[in-house]
């Protein structure tokens, strides 16, 4: 959450961001990867155009 706060904190404050790739990534698991999926469809996140990815121990990563 807390970097997820940092991120719209920036985009807030800085119109031109847009033109920046987004993304907090998070560890793969059952739990982080549910709130990953409900964070992605939160309308300030989507605004923002934020991705929220989670990468496995092996670095395979999720939700491009």
């Amino acid at each position: 959450r807390e970097a997820l706060g940092q991120i719209l904190t920036s985009a807030i404050d800085n119109p031109k961001i847009e033109d920046t790739f987004l993304a907090v990534a998070v560890p793969h698991g059952e739990r982080l990867v549910e709130l990953a999926v409900r964070w992605r469809g939160a309308p300030l996140i989507q605004k923002v155009n934020i991705n929220i990815l989670t990468v496995t121990p092996s670095g395979d990563v999720f939700g491009w």
